[in-house]
């Protein structure tokens, strides 16, 4: 499903982050984890969001709430018992919250009435669906990371944030 991040996008990551065009989206839990782990290919979203561009890459920063237990219900039933348990397992002490934990590319935005997300377990009706193509979990989050309601760019935060976050992310950019 998701693939990590390959050798050709590393420079191209590396100047949106240094510029500050690099976006962050807040995800509540588990599916901010969801995401950047590869086990979920779509972030719903409503149909008026400011929706990411084809092949844009995103940091996902983990909202403050813990998650709810009917969306650790969802996620046991979508991966079955092993790749739940491997999903979940490494949260057994806990969530990162208002925290960068990776980053997503979204491939395309589709409607809900598209074929695709019609039936998918990931798909919540009624929503747009941002197709996730490749990811890249942080073994360790950026945290302090402020939350927003929308998609926004990393140039709108303040100047000592913005800095703080540049040169973590920078660090945490896989050198494979």
């Amino acid at each position: 499903m998701a693939v990590a991040v390959v050798v050709g996008e590393r420079s191209a990551l590396r100047v949106s982050i240094e510029s500050g065009d690099l976006r962050m989206l807040n995800v509540c839990q588990p599916w901010a984890a969801m995401l950047v782990g590869g086990y979920t290919p779509i972030e719903n979203r409503g149909t008026g969001s400011n929706a990411p561009c084809p092949q844009e890459w995103v940091a996902i920063v983990a909202s403050q709430s813990a998650p709810r237990a009917a969306d650790i219900a969802s996620v046991r039933t979508a991966l079955g018992p092993a790749r739940s348990e491997a999903a979940l397992s490494p949260f057994a002490s806990g969530w990162p919250a208002q925290a960068i934990v990776g980053l997503v590319r979204f491939s395309r935005v589709l409607q809900p009435n598209s074929p695709w997300v019609l039936g998918n377990p990931w798909h919540i009706p009624g929503q747009a669906a941002w197709l996730v193509d490749a990811c890249c979990a942080f073994a360790s989050p950026i945290s302090d990371v402020p939350g927003a309601e929308s998609i926004r760019r990393l140039c709108t935060v303040g100047a000592n944030l913005r800095e703080r976050l540049q040169s973590e992310l920078q660090l945490r950019l896989p050198n494979q």
